[in-house]
């Protein structure tokens, strides 16, 4: 790899640029202020084998009848067209900011630039694939009527399609950004998205999945903003299981209205605010960071994977509780689990060490920690059923 070579300075092309793997898919990454320009009198080409690599500020100063055609994999930090002619070769469109509701009958497929809805609706009639470039929902309303998909699309000879990583983003970041995705929603961008997803609010219908096809940051909510599953048939969430996963929700609602409600497919991670009052929801949800519940009563299972404090609160979980290689501190509050309560791993405990701590379990109470409790549970009261 290339990165942290090229932080600043310009390089002008007159011809293609063209960028293949022989080793490390990220052996082109320009950064800081490094420019890129096109500035050819005839077509240009710009190829990238790999979407881990990318460009940092790409301006086009090509201003020949066929300007210059972007191949695949485009990926930079910033374009400044100049009114140039750009082409994508896979039929994508380059984004473009709305300056009134707009309705696409069909599918959408955004392959470079910012989309920027820019305080208007957008309603996409059938599929929004994104294989790359900015989708800034920046005070508006995102309505998908199929499946969301950040991901790049090909299709062979006999057009099958297949999909892939994506240099995509999508961007919430104010109060009253929505996005409303009416079927599946999936994300296999290659690009952090800490800081992208720090407010508004998601709805999903069908199912949600995410892939690690470069960072593992790629859907690393924060904040304010909200993600509801309001699905009226089966759903699932999957995100892909890594030691270094670090994509999860900050608030996460379920509002899912039929009987097969929803299922979780692996580690799901709330850090923020975590709802269900109501929808069937089979698999443990991961409360992280001094996360809350709505009401203090979870309708579920819940795991801990990561320290947990009760501070003083009260919480009722209707299923299951797994404390997993972490602890739970009581603090002064209470713990009421209606399913069975297991401790597992290396160091897990509950902490009871002031008089007012209440722990009830109304199922069995399995603890199966590899190290000894000892100094953990001085004081309160530990209930059993």
């Amino acid at each position: 790899s290339n990165n942290g070579n090229m932080t600043a300075g310009i390089l002008e092309l007159k011809g293609d640029f063209r960028q293949t793997v022989t080793g490390r898919e990220d052996n082109f990454i320009a950064s800081g202020t490094n420019k890129v320009i096109f500035s050819g009198e005839k077509k240009q080409t710009i190829s990238f084998a790999s979407s881990k690599s990318k460009f940092n500020i790409v301006e086009i100063k090509n201003y020949s009848s066929e300007g210059v055609m972007i191949d695949k994999n485009f990926n930079c930090s910033d374009l400044i067209k100049n009114d140039c002619r750009i082409s994508l070769a896979d039929g994508g469109v380059l984004g473009w900011t709305l300056g009134e509701d707009t309705i696409i009958d069909g599918d959408l497929y955004i392959g470079a630039d910012e989309l920027n809805l820019n305080g208007y609706s957008l309603t996409v009639k059938g599929n929004l694939i994104q294989g790359g470039g900015t989708v800034a929902v920046n005070g508006g309303n995102l309505t998908v009527n199929g499946d969301y998909r950040i991901q790049s699309m090909t299709a062979d000879g006999q057009g099958t399609i297949t999909y892939s990583g994506s240099t995509g983003y999508l961007e919430m970041t104010g109060p009253e950004d929505v996005v409303m995705v009416k079927g599946d929603f999936i994300t296999s961008s290659v690009n952090s998205h800490a800081g992208k997803l720090s407010d508004g609010t998601m709805y999903i219908g069908g199912d949600f999945t995410q892939t690690v096809t470069n960072s593992n940051q790629n859907f690393a909510a924060g904040g304010n903003h909200k993600v509801v599953f309001n699905g009226t048939g089966a759903q699932s969430i999957a995100f892909q299981y890594t030691s270094h996963n670090t994509s999860g929700f900050a608030k996460l609602e379920f509002a899912n209205t039929g009987k097969d409600g929803i299922t979780i497919r692996d580690h799901v991670t709330v850090n923020g605010e975590l709802t269900n009052e109501s929808s069937e929801v089979d698999g443990y949800v991961d409360l992280i960071d001094r996360a809350l519940v709505t009401n203090n009563r979870y309708k579920g299972d819940l795991r801990f994977i990561r320290p947990y404090y009760l501070n003083g609160r009260e919480l009722e979980v209707e299923g299951d509780i797994l404390i997993d290689g972490s602890v739970i501190r009581i603090e002064g509050g209470s713990l009421v689990c209606r399913g069975n309560l297991e401790m597992t791993g290396y160091n897990s405990y509950v902490y009871m060490t002031g008089e007012k701590d209440w722990v009830t379990v109304y199922g069995d109470f399995v603890y199966s920690s590899s190290n000894s409790n000892n100094g953990n549970m001085t004081a309160g009261i530990l209930e059993l059923k």
